[in-house]
């Protein structure tokens, strides 16, 4: 299979010691150049009670600039990082393009979609999002059943009303989600590129 030029891959390694900021890059790896870099900085840091690692950093410039992002990290390794940083940065340009007034990748309202295989993991990550200020939906049975119940229809709402739309694997099956993707105003003014980020176990150090 021949490989994506557009695609991006970060191989996530465990960190070698307390002070490295995240994995090492491959030698091949483009990277973001200094103002995206600087920007995402400065519009991260005033959001976040730490100190964004530069992996990740480099990560979510890459997909803003048109590229879509397959990553790898150790369990505890950022994976909420580059959804939750990816599109505050998007949202912030977003809302004052005057920041970044050269950036063509990012829609005038971004939104994106997540899959998450629990409802554990849905209620942990939708926590994170109302602190940070996005606007999120958690679509899973029981959401979209009480849904129906109340008379509301959360695939109709999703196409607009919010930033951040968490998934149970079951949903990819609903109608819904079909039209959601079909739906040209969203699939192609709000949600553009892929990121797909994954996690390892980390390597055992015993022999």
């Amino acid at each position: 299979m021949a490989e994506d030029p557009e695609a991006l891959l970060i191989p996530g390694l465990a960190p070698t010691s307390p002070t490295t900021h995240g994995p090492p890059l491959t030698d091949d790896l483009k990277h973001p150049n200094d103002s995206d870099h600087d920007l995402a900085c400065r519009i991260l840091r005033p959001m976040l009670p730490y100190e964004p690692h530069d992996y990740i950093i480099e990560g979510i410039c890459s997909v803003m600039n048109g590229r879509d992002l397959l990553a790898t990290t150790v369990t505890g390794g950022g994976k909420t990082g580059f959804f939750l940083m990816l599109m505050l940065v998007a949202s912030a340009i977003s809302k004052d393009p005057a920041l970044s007034p050269n950036q063509k990748n990012i829609p005038k309202d971004p939104a994106m979609i997540l899959i998450c295989p629990t409802k554990a993991l849905q209620e942990d990550m939708s926590l994170k999002m109302i602190s940070l200020g996005l606007k999120m939906l958690v679509m899973n049975n029981d959401t979209y059943l009480e849904g129906i119940k109340n008379g509301v229809d959360l695939w109709a709402e999703a196409r607009e009303k919010y930033t951040m739309i968490l998934l149970s694997p079951e949903q990819l099956v609903n109608r819904g989600f079909s039209q959601l993707l079909e739906n040209t105003a969203f699939s192609k003014a709000r949600c553009k590129r892929s990121m797909l980020v994954s996690s390892s176990e980390e390597p055992s150090t015993k022999d």
